[in-house]
């Protein structure tokens, strides 16, 4: 019994060796969940294995039945309480790790003990029949040391305990008994096994618990990794809200502004201010983009449509833009080019591609190319301006990376219009490609699948026709930004009330029926939108509403779109606004 002093010291050492208490927690419960899975199968052949043993023992010395059978009763106890102990230690989460696997290693040495008073049978057996009883523990000792990952107090006992008693036995029976020579040699070569086995236990843990180190670390990373993202996109929808609502407001009165007679000067004026107004809700709505992906909540309706009417729609857009760079864009699609995707989506992708072109170019060409390559339709946006560098290619979609723009110039953008192209891209299942060479320009090609169906006309697609005699109730705690919506509906002829809360837009709906809700998502006092356009439902069921929002927090978009009612990101635009307000009243279908 002098082997459980020194055992308490190979317990610790293997486990304290280059680690926290942390690591060790973790390395014995792994230890552990390896040991209950072993113990699951193993005590059927360990059964099996110490019965054929016993079977031999009746062959040789029948008159010692009483002595095997109680031998084998043992065997089956002890490995039926190793059972019951290995998966009760995984249990009691709560114990020190070198408790537990204490308390593992000395149920494996009694186990490997019991099996090794099977050799007091070894000098009755023939050659052949101490060969295979030698396979047998040497089998069942491999497998111990191997489930445990080399774990040096399982290997020990089975060395000292098992593979020691056996060869001393071979010498035994290599001296004076029938083994002769070949007894010898066998023992020689036990030994030598024995030296073998410890050594390559010991690396074999060494290797388990540096895998085990780099797998804690990785997953360390990881989870910095994703609390730093999500950090991030905190960062994002709280920015994005705090600077949505100013913008917003200057936004409506920008717009009210320009739909005024006024002088020349005071034109001029208007139209710089609308120009900023809008670029920084482009910058913006990037910024919402990009929540809105990281949050998974971008659905796909893929539907059939014509790329052509889409690509046109697109070229008269950015032909004033780009002639102002000194930039002419040519585009070239057949009328009969009808795709299958989602249209919404896949413009977007087309705008940050020409709006990339335009801001990172100046005095080149511009090409919007469709061709029909099988199933798919390629598109091709190519210009002939700077280009980008191979080094660059292979950072141009990640967020906010952008090349030759150390100053940060605004106009050309936040660095996001290509992280957003490729995550729709992923989102759609389109295959995109990038080819650029410096000086020669850059060409990117999105496959999109052909539909040989002639595209429908969509809800988008309708025109409005008037906005008139409307009565809008606006729903927002902001009082500019109530002022500036009431201006500017007003404007286009609307009715508007205006009231700060859900109680004060429920009171004036009773008096008088609004024909559309516009409301703010977050309001005071821990009210929201989705609580007023309840509220108002519960008078009028059915009543449109509109949620407009600076909001881009992953989880309050998610409940947006869970209560299926529309939402625009602030700061909105007259145009949006209108298409909006006209497809949610249903005016010109």
């Amino acid at each position: 019994m002098h082997y459980f002093g020194p055992l308490n010291h190979c317990l610790a050492r293997p486990l304290l060796k280059r680690s926290t208490s942390s690591t060790d927690t973790a390395l014995a419960e792994e230890l552990l969940r390896l040991l209950s899975a072993q113990v699951t199968h193993s005590p059927v052949s360990v059964i099996v294995s110490m019965s054929i043993i016993a079977y031999m023992a009746y062959q040789q010395a029948p008159n010692l039945l009483w002595l095997w059978s109680c031998w084998l009763g043992l065997v089956v106890l002890a490995q039926a309480a190793r059972v019951v102990i290995i998966r009760g230690l995984r249990a009691r989460s709560h114990l020190e790790p070198h408790r537990t696997l204490r308390t593992a290693a000395l149920v494996n040495v009694c186990n490997t003990i019991l099996h090794s008073v099977s050799l007091v049978f070894f000098p009755l057996f023939t050659p052949f029949q101490a060969a295979l009883q030698s396979m047998l523990i040497i089998g069942m000792g491999v497998v111990s040391t191997v489930t445990a990952m080399g774990f040096l107090p399982f290997a020990l006992a089975h060395i000292c305990l098992g593979l020691l008693p056996l060869f001393s036995m071979w010498v035994w029976s290599g001296l004076a008994g029938p083994g002769g020579v070949m007894g010898l040699l066998i023992a020689v070569n036990g030994f030598g096994y024995m030296v073998t086995l410890f050594f390559v236990s010991r690396r074999i843990f060494a290797m388990f618990r540096e895998s085990f180190e780099m797998r804690a670390q990785l997953e360390d990373a990881l989870t910095q990794a994703e609390a730093a993202g999500n950090a991030k996109t905190r960062f994002l929808a709280s920015a994005s809200h705090d600077l949505r609502q100013p913008i917003h407001t200057l936004s409506l009165f920008s717009a009210a502004l320009g739909m005024r007679e006024l002088d020349a000067r005071a034109t001029h004026i208007a139209e710089n201010i609308d120009s900023a107004v809008k670029a920084l809700a482009y910058q913006l709505d990037a910024l919402l983009d990009i929540s809105k992906l990281d949050a998974g909540i971008v659905s796909v309706k893929l539907t059939r449509f014509n790329l052509d009417t889409m690509l046109h729609r697109l070229h008269e857009e950015f032909l004033a833009p780009a002639a102002e760079k000194d930039i002419s864009i040519s585009l070239d699609c057949p009328q009969a080019a009808v795709v299958r995707s989602d249209p919404g989506l896949l413009e977007r992708i087309m705008r940050n591609l020409l709006t990339n072109a335009i801001a990172h170019n100046s005095d080149c060409t511009i090409q919007v190319v469709a061709t029909r390559e099988g199933e798919l339709w390629e598109v091709t946006v190519s210009d002939t301006g700077t280009g980008i560098s191979e080094h660059d290619q292979q950072h141009v979609f990640e967020e906010f990376y952008q090349v030759e723009n150390p100053e940060r110039d605004r106009s050309k953008g936040l660095g996001l219009g290509l992280a957003i192209v490729q995550r729709l891209s992923k989102l759609l299942d389109l295959k995109l490609a990038l080819e650029s060479e410096p000086g020669w320009g850059t060409r990117f090609t999105l496959s999109i699948p052909a539909d040989a169906m002639p595209a429908t006309t969509t809800e988008a697609q309708r025109q409005v026709s008037s906005l008139e005699e409307l009565k809008i109730l606006v729903v927002d705690d902001e009082s500019q930004v109530r002022d500036g919506m009431k201006v500017l509906l007003e404007v286009l002829g609307c009715s508007v009330q205006v009231a700060s809360n859900t109680s004060d837009a429920v009171s004036m709906a009773t008096t008088e029926k609004p024909d559309l809700a516009l409301v703010d998502f977050r309001l005071r006092d821990h009210d929201t939108g989705l609580n007023t356009i309840d509220r108002l439902r519960h008078l009028y069921p059915g009543l449109p509403a509109i949620i407009i929002s600076g909001d881009t927090a992953p989880d309050r978009l998610q409940q947006a779109r869970a209560a299926g009612v529309p939402i625009l990101a602030k700061p909105v635009l007259v145009d949006p606004l209108k298409q909006a307000i006209s497809k949610a009243c249903h005016i010109g279908a």
